[in-house]
């Protein structure tokens, strides 16, 4: 395959998000850095698809609209717009830092994510059944 027929910038869902990402089991896809975002903050997927291409075969870098997921959104506290976490063997990594700009975010999964909080990733939530 050729780099330029590989989409470099994923989209994510509710229903994908775990199958893909195998975030809470240690992420044996691979490292993820994600932009959890809503309409308000849209300008910021621009960015995210040019880290995209910038990290094209070195880590997997998606979106995740919070306005149509709102598990992903509950599951993950997203609280803020935009907010950016790296998911790495199991663990998250909030970006915290003030400016998103290229340069910082890519030293961030670089190495820098290290200096930041890590938590589990919160497993995800299974529908209850309840039998008479």
């Amino acid at each position: 395959m050729k780099l330029h027929d590989e989409v470099a910038l994923k989209r994510l869902y509710d229903g994908d998000f775990e199958h893909l990402t195998q975030a809470s089991t240690g992420s044996t896809t691979g490292d993820w850095f994600i932009l959890f975002y809503s309409p308000q903050c849209e300008h910021f997927i621009s960015l995210w698809e040019s880290l995209a291409v910038r990290l094209l075969q070195q880590k997997m870098v998606a979106v995740v609209n919070t306005r149509d997921n709102l598990h992903l959104k509950e599951r993950f506290q997203i609280s803020k717009c935009p907010q950016a976490i790296f998911f790495r063997s199991g663990k998250m990594y909030e970006y915290v830092l003030p400016s998103f700009e290229m340069n910082s975010l890519l030293n961030f999964v670089d190495g820098w994510f290290k200096n930041a909080p890590s938590k589990p990733v919160p497993p995800l939530q299974t529908p209850l059944f309840v039998s008479f």
